[in-house]
């Protein structure tokens, strides 16, 4: 990561309104962005944070004393995923992905798509697989011994499919 990609340089270019992919020199655009930054308003200086007036000033210091500019510590990690996005991808159902919420009420109907078991033989998901039975709902196929993760992966897979119960 480049100096001009640092998250308190972009912070400090986007409350100035500055490009700094305008030049190549570093210590100019360095410059540029200290100079600038001295002349912001008090309600844009305010909108920096902590770290960014602390860096605008020891760039300032370094100016003044014919120092050279200091340098940012490259973060080991930067994303620029906002919070919010993260994870957020839902399913068929309107759950979100590895919620620890039940994806399928139990209420629901299953109802088989498949004739032959698509399960290794020998395994606990083949025996969980042969107590499917159609208009099983979910709530009865898990009290025979199913496992609602089973139910969720199975209509994942198309093995099965599950639906509301009609009304009467």
């Amino acid at each position: 990561m480049q100096q001009k990609d640092h998250p308190i340089v972009r912070e400090i270019c986007k409350v100035a309104k500055i490009d700094p992919t305008t030049n190549d020199n570093w210590d100019e655009v360095l410059s540029s962005i200290t100079y600038k930054s001295m002349e912001l308003s008090d309600e844009d200086w305010l909108k920096l944070s902590n770290e960014a007036q602390k860096y605008v000033n020891d760039c300032v210091d370094a100016l003044q004393d014919s120092k050279s500019l200091p340098r940012l510590p490259i973060p080991s990690i930067s994303f620029d995923i906002p919070a919010s996005d993260v994870g957020v991808s839902k399913n068929r159902f309107g759950g979100a992905h590895h919620s620890r919420k039940a994806k399928i009420p139990k209420d629901w109907i299953i109802t088989l798509l498949v004739e032959d078991n698509p399960k290794r033989k020998g395994k606990r998901s083949w025996g969980q697989f042969r107590l499917y039975r159609d208009g099983l709902t979910v709530q009865e196929y898990i009290k025979l011994g199913g496992s609602r993760a089973g139910v969720n992966y199975d209509v994942d897979k198309k093995y099965i499919r599950v639906d509301p119960p009609k009304e009467r």
